[in-house]
């Protein structure tokens, strides 16, 4: 059987219509797909509450924690994550999943194992290559499970989903470390003797396991077009028809994919080195941090970006045709000063509490902007869209955001110390022009809706 034939043909569906005709059930797959998205990030957070002793096992620097932190996830997902947007504008998105799931906990468990930092970098290579899988099919399919006026709330949610992974990681992993033996050895049957630490990664990998599992609870759902967009066809588009339906679209939506790629980029060096700046600037340790921190994003995270998507959503119901650029763009305006003046705190309680309110800011950004893909972009496209925007923030914004951070305080300002100064540069040097893009894309939806 041919992918084509393997899946439900596209129509086109009134408005208000769940998939399956039941709202409970279409909230039950936001769910599920919102504890994937938890799952896949507290792996991904581990990492960072570990750079020490990963320093230490492994004889490396920040520049190459920077690489496993970012770019050895980044690079495999810029490779496969289009093309995997494009399987999944045409093949069922459940089984995508799922093999995206399974790959994922293999490859968690090579972090584990790993005896050294090239055998870590390539694991988290594969990392790469298996979350390209969770978010764009997740994407579509809220997409067709969802009518058009409540899809800000759900993508709201499973955006959130990722602070809160994140927020569980860092309070969690934080108390995890706390017993494990992180300053010594262990030996383990069939796999040998392994660093203390790395028992976090075989931790993650069997509740990946258990979510495996779960995902036979998702159905595919027949696929719709929600485009007001003339012209474009309900068959699976080519990527040369993405790309140019991008073009055609390009002083809204490429405002809208740029502004996430620059913000993605600020939060990915943030999150990684946070952290690690209050343990040199401050001198608390990764446990007392990392649970504050990880409240802050287990409770703020959900939270604020379940919010951000409720106000687009009330603000799509009074006409504005922006609102999808205008939440995020108040976020990032109130986002800078409160990054500068959290980085350059002389007393970690004072840090501590910003790091609340630079949570919050950053996390009401996301689900407005990401909604504005699966509301605009036609259904046949809708996977590979998200998949483009998943690359480009990945790979810049995966790859970049932490080298940056590490570039200034290794080279430029040469002190592990002053990683403050590092962050508060960094983050007037990206959003800025983040806010300047969603500005242009605000006033662009304006123009188009009249």
């Amino acid at each position: 059987m041919t992918a084509s034939t393997s899946m439900p043909a596209t129509h086109t569906f009134d408005e208000d219509h769940y998939a399956f005709g039941s709202k409970g059930y279409a909230w039950l797959v936001c769910l599920l797909l919102s504890g994937l998205q938890i799952v896949s990030n507290m792996e991904r957070q581990i990492i960072n509450l570990v750079v020490e002793p990963l320093r230490r096992d492994f004889h490396i620097q920040d520049v190459q924690v920077s690489v496993l932190q970012g770019i050895a996830f980044a690079l495999f997902y810029a490779v496969v994550a289009v093309p995997i947007g494009w399987l999944a504008d045409r093949w069922r998105r459940d089984r995508i999943i799922i093999a995206g799931m399974a790959l994922w906990a293999l490859c968690t468990l090579g972090c584990m194992i790993a005896r050294s930092f090239e055998m870590l970098f390539v694991a988290r290579l594969l990392i790469g290559l298996a979350d390209a899988s969770l978010v764009p099919a997740s994407m579509s399919l809220l997409g067709d499970y969802f009518p058009r006026a409540r899809l800000a709330g759900p993508v709201g949610i499973l955006t959130g989903a990722t602070f809160l992974g994140s927020g569980m990681a860092l309070t969690f992993g934080g108390l995890l470390l706390a017993i494990l033996p992180v300053d010594r050895d262990v030996a383990l049957p069939l796999f040998g003797s392994i660093h203390g630490w790395q028992l976090a990664f075989g931790i993650m990998c069997l509740i990946g396991i258990a979510f495996t599992l779960a995902l036979l609870a998702i159905r595919e759902p027949v696929r719709r077009d929600r485009s007001a967009v003339a012209g474009t066809a309900n068959h699976s588009a080519s990527f040369r028809d993405v790309i140019a339906f991008l073009i055609r679209q390009r002083r809204s939506l490429g405002s809208l994919l740029t502004g996430l790629i620059l913000l993605g980029t600020y939060q990915y060096g943030f999150s990684a080195w946070a952290v690690t700046m209050f343990i040199r600037v401050h001198g608390w340790s990764a446990t007392r941090i990392g649970f504050i921190y990880g409240l802050y994003l287990m409770i703020l995270g959900p939270t604020a970006s379940a919010l951000g998507g409720r106000i687009c959503d009330w603000l799509r119901a009074r006409g504005r045709a922006d609102a999808n650029y205008l939440v995020p763009l108040g976020g990032v305006i109130a986002l800078l000063p409160l990054t500068v003046t959290f980085s350059l705190a002389h007393s970690g309680t004072t840090a501590a509490v910003l790091l609340g309110f630079v949570s919050f800011a950053s996390i009401i950004c996301f689900g407005p902007a990401m909604a504005a893909i699966p509301d605009t972009v036609p259904s046949t496209m809708r996977a590979q869209t998200v998949a483009i925007t998943m690359l480009l923030s990945t790979l810049v914004g995966g790859g970049g955001g932490p080298w940056l951070i590490a570039m200034f305080t290794q080279n430029i300002f040469a002190n592990t110390a002053a990683i403050g100064w590092s962050m508060a540069v960094c983050a007037g040097l990206l959003l800025l022009p983040t806010a300047i893009f969603f500005y242009s894309g605000a006033r662009t939806a304006r123009r188009q809706e009249t």
